[in-house]
């Protein structure tokens, strides 16, 4: 895990996803805490994050048939 100023985030995004890939990556405002910017390497691995995390992700997709 890095932690890294919101300045540096915003000024580098692009970068950042790509560090995100394999890492988390902690975005601090004024020293603190304050969001995690979290990458994927496919998008099977942004669907597995979402089903694992999202109850409601998984809600509409129970009621929509999908396995």
């Amino acid at each position: 895990m890095r932690q890294v100023a919101l300045a540096e985030v915003k000024d580098d995004l692009s970068r950042f996803l790509r560090l995100a890939e394999s890492e988390e990556i902690v975005i601090t405002r004024h020293g603190k805490p304050a969001g995690v910017l979290i990458g994927f390497a496919s998008e099977e691995d942004w669907f597995d994050y979402l089903w694992s995390t999202t109850r409601s992700f998984c809600s509409v997709w129970r009621r929509r048939g999908m396995p």
